[in-house]
């Protein structure tokens, strides 16, 4: 499909195309399949990260050369977040079928429903909140890694995590309500 995609370009688009993926489409699978934890998943974020490229060629082009990059990081990221999306509305069926005794049925009830107001929690701060403390917690990265990958100074990273914690903290306390 990327193939078709590319032959509506002219040979100048062409090879800015191939330019920019060759430059980074391995930055964009590392980035994607942080995010994923899954090779085919990541490749697919990567391959769609493309075609919105393309498709918004035309914006993209005009940017300065050191601006594309981490435009086309997001733009990996949030393809990814939709793949992340769709896998969250699939419940496994092994999860309604497990065995377990009574104290282990309340237990997992009560830790699946924790999860859940985790999550709703978590869809309700703001992306860059999101996405960092996922880096942090859900990835076990470094906040030096983190600040690296946001492209931020790793003091900032640090207090832009405790501030995400906080409005997570917040969140969470107006759930249980």
């Amino acid at each position: 499909m990327l193939f078709l995609v590319l032959c509506t370009f002219s040979e100048d688009e062409q090879v800015w195309i191939e330019q920019l993926f060759n430059e980074n489409h391995t930055l964009l699978y590392k980035v994607s399949y942080q995010l994923l934890q899954s090779e085919t998943d990541a490749e697919d974020a990567v391959a769609q990260a493309f075609l919105n490229i393309m498709e918004h060629f035309e914006i993209i082009s005009q940017l300065p050369r050191r601006d594309q990059i981490p435009y086309s990081v997001i733009i990996a990221k949030n393809a990814s977040y939709d793949i992340l999306r769709k896998k969250k509305k699939m419940i496994p069926v092994e999860e309604f079928y497990e065995t377990r005794t009574d104290s282990g049925v309340e237990e997992a009830f009560f830790e699946k429903f924790k999860k859940e107001q985790l999550a709703v929690a978590l869809e309700h701060l703001e992306e860059n909140d999101r996405t960092l403390l996922m880096f942090r917690f859900g990835r076990n990265m470094s906040l030096k890694d983190i600040a690296v990958l946001m492209g931020i100074s790793e003091e900032t990273a640090k207090k832009r995590s405790q501030r995400a914690i906080k409005k997570l903290k917040k969140k969470l306390e107006e759930i249980e309500r």
